[in-house]
């Protein structure tokens, strides 16, 4: 719970496709926050990845988490999110996992991941 709870800002990186390429105006307006129909979204970090003639690649940086966030910020401005891939949760990178695939944790990646979402190893908040 304390991983995807909007307080305690754990950052989850993502490498998102989208339609078309996103001009610097519309980038801007997703690394302000944008306004969707339950309420404003924290600011993004938005940053460039690969640009084709009909789409684009971007890395996004949320720390919130809302129900289908990053498709509704770019439909809000405009382009449609053709491919969504989760790249690292806090300190935690996937790597080369394919999607559903599970692998056991080591116990410095849980110490790694608690301390980011303000835990102590103890269970104590620090």
């Amino acid at each position: 719970h304390a991983l995807t709870h909007p307080s305690k800002k754990v950052p989850k990186i993502y490498s998102v496709k989208v339609s078309g390429v996103v001009p610097e105006k519309q980038l801007d307006r997703l690394r302000r926050g944008i306004m969707l129909k339950d309420g404003r979204t924290a600011p993004a970090s938005v940053k460039k990845l690969r640009l084709a003639k009909q789409n684009s690649w971007l890395e996004v940086i949320i720390s919130q988490g809302k129900k289908r966030q990053i498709r509704r910020m770019f439909e809000a401005v405009g382009h449609q999110v053709l491919r969504l891939v989760r790249t690292r949760v806090g300190p935690l990178a996937v790597g080369h996992m394919k999607p559903g695939e599970l692998r056991r944790l080591s116990n410095d990646e849980v110490k790694k991941l608690k301390y980011s979402a303000g835990i102590t190893v103890e269970g104590t908040k620090r």
